[in-house]
């Protein structure tokens, strides 16, 4: 076997000497175990009956083993993802189709039919076994290369109807076999591979961009979406970007993505508005002239925190949920951790502030509790002694305000109003907490009349004295 040196000594070229595919298992065998998991309308096809046969798609389903030459479709807007026994997995993007286990043409003559899966079109993300006794991998193939991942992570990318390979590493190395020879393309490289040309040289991915402004650690919510803007600036001596691809997840992963989006090369910052709280984290990497994607930045990490608003039970006034991350006070109080929440007092609007523990003052939001959001009063309205026969006479108007645990409710402003017939003083707290009175004057005829209470100007209380 002849040895050679790739130009740019990333990757290391060796000559085959026959034309057995690479890592070939014997004719007729399936040695991949694999199961699909899939989100949107994925498709699957069984192998036609004859090499010009009919293919009949039907949906496919969670979980199902795969069969040898069974057809696969991950339409836009869908994704899916093989698990293999020994750990392996590969994540198909939108737009891909390929052939399990098997290829969508006959074999050459004189060769037996392989069993490689087959990209016909689209990207797959290679991720590598857990078991190390693995050292190939599970062997992917293209019209013009076979990829074994082995102990790496690569992301193949098939194009012009499979004509044209991409393969770029991001962690470890991987064997790529074009017609003739065999390739060792090592993390932070790539080559692309034509179908019936010489291979390109292997390449060193774009770097990954810096940034130039991120988030704070922690920003304010008060009820309100949150907007944030970032931006990056390419790496030094960078080769020529067609595109960025940012990534926003709430989970260090990037499983849960709330944004995944590819932006013109022009554009490098990013407004997310609307966010909620959680934490979030953002990644940005650089796609080159032949859309191979380099490795992602440095990960930016924040959180938006908000206070919730804890609604009263019988036994439990309402109050304010304060994050660790966040100092709050209430009606003009100066911001301060909370660990338990702070209280409100039902009946009455509230004026919250928020900031970041340790935070600029300027970084202050503000928001108003309603009265309602505040919880119920507990109220007895009565005027002692009711009117008697219509002659007219004076009473006491007494309104009692207690909150959900029974507390009484204190330095409250009410202001009563009554129907005709019914004349009433001023409202005020006497000696005994949460007690206010108010003397009142029955006009003559009156025998009933239709209070209403002002609470802080914000809750009114409606009631019926007297006669109806």
């Amino acid at each position: 076997m002849v040895r050679s040196r790739n130009l740019l000594l990333t990757g290391l070229a060796v000559t085959l000497a026959g034309p057995r595919a690479l890592g070939q298992p014997a004719p007729g065998a399936v040695p991949y175990e694999a199961r699909l998991s899939f989100q949107g309308p994925v498709e699957v096809a069984d192998p036609p009956a004859a090499p010009a046969g009919a293919v009949h798609r039907r949906p496919a389903t969670q979980g199902m083993a795969l069969q040898r030459g069974l057809r696969l479709w991950v339409p836009d807007g869908a994704s899916a993802e093989l698990s293999f026994r020994d750990g392996t997995r590969w994540v198909l993007a939108p737009g891909t189709a390929m052939v399990l286990f098997g290829s969508a043409t006959p074999p050459p003559p004189g060769l037996p039919p392989t069993t490689h899966s087959t990209l016909q079109r689209g990207v797959v993300r290679l991720l590598p076994a857990r078991d190390e006794a693995h050292a190939d991998g599970v062997p992917l193939g293209t019209l013009s290369s076979t990829v074994l991942s082995g102990r790496g992570e690569a992301v193949v990318r098939a194009d012009l109807a499979g004509r044209s390979t991409r393969v770029a590493v991001y962690r470890g190395r991987v064997r790529v076999r074009g017609a003739t020879q065999e390739f060792i393309v090592r993390a932070g490289s790539a080559m692309v591979l034509p179908a019936g040309a010489p291979p390109g040289l292997v390449h060193p991915l774009a770097a990954p961009p810096a940034w130039r402004t991120t988030p704070a650690e922690t920003l304010v919510s008060v009820g309100d979406p949150v907007s944030v803007a970032v931006a990056w600036a390419p790496a030094p001596r960078t080769a020529r970007i067609s595109q960025w691809h940012v990534q926003v997840a709430r989970d260090e992963a990037f499983t849960d993505l709330v944004m995944d989006a590819l932006q013109a090369a022009r554009v490098n910052r990013l407004e997310l508005p609307g966010l909620g709280a959680g934490a979030f984290h953002l990644r940005v990497s650089a796609v080159d002239a032949d859309r191979l994607e380099g490795v992602y930045g440095p990960v930016a990490r924040f959180r938006v925190a908000a206070p919730t608003v804890v609604p009263a039970r019988r036994d439990r006034v309402a109050g304010v949920s304060v994050p660790r991350e966040l100092s709050c006070g209430l009606d003009g109080a100066r911001p301060s951790p909370s660990p338990t929440p702070l209280p409100l007092t039902p009946g009455r609007n509230h004026r919250l502030r928020c900031l970041p523990v340790g935070g600029d003052p300027t970084m202050v939001r503000e928001r108003t509790i309603s009265a309602e959001e505040s919880g119920p009063l507990v109220n007895e309205v009565r005027v002692d002694p009711p009117p008697a026969d219509g002659t007219g006479g004076t009473g006491v108007l007494v309104v009692r305000l207690r909150d959900a645990e029974g507390e009484p409710v204190t330095l409250a402003s009410l202001v009563a109003t009554a129907s005709p017939g019914l004349e009433v003083g001023a409202l005020r707290e006497t000696d005994t907490r949460g007690l206010y009175t108010a003397s009142v004057r029955w006009l003559a005829g009156a025998r009933g009349a239709r209070l209403s209470v002002r609470v802080n100007d914000a809750v009114t209380l409606e009631q019926s004295v007297g006669a109806p």
